[in-house]
């Protein structure tokens, strides 16, 4: 996996949720812990994004 961090297009909701789950299935198989404190992280980013993406009261800006 790249190291880049990945940035979705505007409202590209499906993409969102399967890179949470690449990142997800990376995780489970990680066995450095460095790795997986980087995954749980990034994971964490995804979830917050995620939450307000599918939020009905998510507006551009807020």
């Amino acid at each position: 996996m790249s190291e880049h961090r990945w940035e979705p297009s505007s409202g590209d909701f499906a993409a969102l949720l399967t890179h949470y789950g690449e990142l997800a299935a990376e995780l489970e198989e990680s066995t450095d812990l460095e790795r997986a404190e980087e995954l749980r992280k990034r994971l964490a980013e995804l979830d917050s994004l995620i939450d307000r993406v599918n939020s009905p009261f998510s507006l551009p800006g807020l």
